[in-house]
């Protein structure tokens, strides 16, 4: 194969998922074709699991939360059949594994383990996993399409990591770099220094949970959003130019 077609969502925290969107997106995916489809992360709420979470949102179990992350997960498998899955982790899924005894106790981490679950582990076993790490693991290279779930915040943070995880994946030219994380789609934008054009791109595809979880009653989600990345590119190890083709489809929010 020497062209690959990428489908990726992300942040659909479950079990706060918006399935409307979910059922946006994989109506565009199935007619897309994707021979890839990426979740990028934060696949999971995790707030059942932790000490500081909001009553409110705490109210399901982490069963529940495996529970509705592998239908999840099973819808999507069936509806992009023979496409090549990955899980890239994202810091809510990182919470269930990382050493806090204030979410995990470390003699329970083992138990809750996502892998051993009845329902999500078996799931699972169709699904790449990434884990989340701001480095070269926690980085997935598809021909020039290079995805990330993202690790920082604010007006400047998708361009600023879209140099850093390039670099994390080697620094070759000419590629694009998605993420998720902020829960603010952005469109496919060419990196530039001053008026110089590098041969560079970032995107971001926003979110899939709700547009106003508890813990955001304070924040402005006013540029929260729906987002797909529909991508098409080549596999060829070496290359001196732009062979990709892509595009952010939204549904909501603004640029």
């Amino acid at each position: 194969m020497t062209t690959a077609r990428i489908a990726a969502i992300s942040c659909t925290h479950c079990p706060h998922t918006d399935m409307e969107a979910v059922e946006w997106a994989l109506s565009h995916a199935e007619k897309f074709k994707p021979t890839h489809f990426v979740m990028l992360g934060d696949l999971l709420e995790a707030n059942a699991a932790s000490k500081h979470g909001d009553k409110d949102e705490a109210s399901h179990s982490l069963d529940d939360e495996y529970h509705a992350a592998a239908e999840l997960l099973c819808q999507i498998r069936k509806r992009v059949k023979g496409a090549s899955l990955h899980w890239m982790h994202g810091n809510h899924d990182d919470n269930l594994r990382i050493a806090d005894p204030n979410r995990i106790p470390g003699k329970l981490r083992d138990i809750v383990d996502w892998n051993r679950h009845p329902s999500l582990g078996p799931e699972l076993k169709h699904w790449k996993q990434v884990p989340y790490e701001k480095s070269r693991r926690g980085v997935l290279v598809i021909g020039q399409v290079v995805l990330a779930h993202g690790f920082d915040c604010g007006e400047s943070s998708d361009r600023t990591e879209g140099i850093q995880v390039n670099n994390m994946a080697g620094g070759d030219a000419w590629r694009l770099v998605v993420r998720g994380h902020t829960h603010q789609p952005r469109p496919v934008t060419r990196l530039s220094m001053g008026k110089i054009e590098l041969p560079m791109w970032y995107s971001n595809v926003g979110h899939m949970g709700p547009d106003k979880p508890p813990y955001a009653k304070r924040k402005d989600t006013s540029r929260w959003g729906n987002g797909l990345l529909l991508a098409t590119t080549t596999t060829k190890r070496w290359v001196s130019t732009r062979e990709w083709d892509a595009t952010i489809e939204r549904r909501g929010g603004w640029w």
